[in-house]
């Protein structure tokens, strides 16, 4: 059962006093353990759940000296790394995973998920010695920062040309193509750089010298990477 099943009574069995209880990592893992309660302790849900059952049972008058104890016991005796010390624990008697063996199950922790991946074409358009930038959406990853041009999914080479001939640069040639990666919290980006040549600065992007993208555009790590292949 959930942390939100056990009366103010039980969670008094294993505590000894607070009113506005700071529940940390070893607070989570000692009554993950004496309550054998499943429930991913990252989860922040449970977490306010256990702060609001413990404040409903902490003595007034008290809350250092329980904050406190709880806390001591998850770093020096219900340890995170390792087997717990069972033997010299205060609540073994209280603690519902010593009681059935299973101490080294808890705490659980939600399975971190798999970050989502996205292709994506970055077009690095060079006309003499200036390059293409533009302003990212206003929402979303890297809001409103500059870029070099780019799009959804894994262009060919002769795909990006197209694309930029749709968009007015008049490109003149493929230099080269390269791949690179990078990771935000929740999403990678898989990259292809197209560096292409072309006739003309199209006036819907910013045209600058590799020292102003260097020096004065604050071109986002995912961006900045293709610096080091677009010397000429």
């Amino acid at each position: 059962p959930g942390i939100g099943e056990y009366t103010a009574g039980a969670i008094a069995s294993i505590s000894f006093g607070l009113p506005v209880p700071a529940v940390d990592g070893n607070v989570l893992r000692v009554c993950a353990r004496v309550l054998d309660d499943a429930t991913p302790i990252d989860n922040a849900a449970h977490k306010a759940a256990l702060t609001a059952a413990l404040s409903a049972c902490y003595p007034a008058g008290h809350c250092g000296d329980f904050t406190q104890a709880l806390m001591e016991l998850g770093a020096t005796v219900c340890v995170p790394n390792g087997a717990p010390q069972c033997a010299r624990c205060p609540l073994q008697d209280a603690c519902a995973a010593h009681r059935s063996g299973r101490e080294l199950q808890f705490p659980v922790r939600a399975e971190k998920r798999a970050k989502r991946v996205e292709q994506r074409t970055v077009l690095l358009m060079r006309c003499g010695d200036r390059l293409a930038v533009c302003k990212r959406p206003e929402r979303g990853l890297l809001a409103g920062l500059w870029q070099f041009p780019d799009v959804e999914g894994e262009q060919s080479a002769q795909q990006a040309l197209a694309l930029a001939a749709q968009w007015g640069v008049h490109p003149t040639g493929i230099e080269r193509a390269v791949s690179r990666s990078h990771i935000f919290t929740h999403v990678r980006w898989e990259l292809t750089g197209v560096l292409l040549t072309c006739a003309v600065e199209a006036p819907q992007f910013r045209w600058v010298t590799q020292r102003e993208l260097e020096t004065e555009i604050g071109l986002p790590t995912a961006y900045r990477q293709f610096l080091t292949c677009i010397s000429p």
